[in-house]
């Protein structure tokens, strides 16, 4: 009786109900559009705090400026090695400053605010995806996904241009995450997801400094993993529907 019972429970972990690319594709785009709308309110917002000395006063964002800079200096534009400096270093943030001046052609504060919300909008959809890596159940990855795009914490994180460094951070963050967790799930060593998973983790540390954290997490996912295998492969049986 329990050989009948362990042959049926693995027969029900490999036949998988396989779900549908449309669903997918529909859940993933309602992410995303909770994302852009959920804070389209701060779309008119001025520069404001932190921003008059990041990016209103900050020579670093100026297409003038040597490039080489950005990677001397910290994220307020003052030399790394100066002791009036605060030693956050973000290149990629101001960096990503730098190309919407570059872009726009001038300081507005619209745009700004508009590329903070998308690029919240794409953390949105990112996170469904590691959500939907975790479970079988769509369902419950869409809810999750969808609290997390229109949740009131991120409301300083997105309203405030300067903390596009927490954002930025997030985004390499889950893309990192993903190859960590695509390579892990494998029999064999995939090292071009591993190589992935480094650069998104160097350009996730130099968005902001937590970013390294993502280290953190892949390794407690592995250790959990070899503690209790299935919880890696929840989804591995899991076959997408064109249709």
């Amino acid at each position: 009786n329990n050989n009948n019972d362990n042959n049926s429970n693995n027969q029900s972990i490999s036949e998988k109900k396989p779900i549908k690319k449309r669903t997918i594709i529909l859940q993933a785009a309602i992410v995303f559009f909770l994302g852009l709308y959920s804070y389209h309110n701060s779309f008119n917002g001025e520069f404001a705090m932190d921003d008059s000395v990041s990016i209103v006063a900050n020579q670093d964002i100026q297409p003038t400026t040597p490039i080489s800079n950005l990677f001397e200096n910290d994220f307020w534009g003052l030399n790394i090695k100066n002791e009036k400096s605060h030693k956050s270093y973000r290149p990629f943030t101001v960096l990503s400053f730098r190309l919407s001046y570059s872009w726009i052609g001038e300081l507005k504060p619209f745009w700004f605010h508009v590329e903070n919300c998308i690029l919240h909008a794409f953390v949105s959809l990112l996170y469904y995806f590691v959500c939907f890596s975790f479970t079988e159940e769509k369902v419950s990855a869409f809810m999750a996904a969808s609290l997390f795009s229109v949740h009131s914490v991120h409301v300083e994180a997105v309203a405030n241009i300067t903390s596009r460094a927490e954002i930025l951070s997030a985004l390499f963050f889950c893309i990192s995450f993903l190859f960590y967790y695509r390579s892990a799930r494998l029999e064999y060593t995939n090292w071009i997801g591993m190589f992935f998973f480094m650069i998104f983790t160097i350009a996730a540390m130099l968005s902001k400094e937590q970013g390294i954290t993502v280290a953190g997490v892949c390794i407690v996912v592995d250790i959990v993993n070899n503690i209790f295998p299935y919880f890696l492969k929840s989804n591995s049986n899991i076959s997408i529907e064109n249709a």
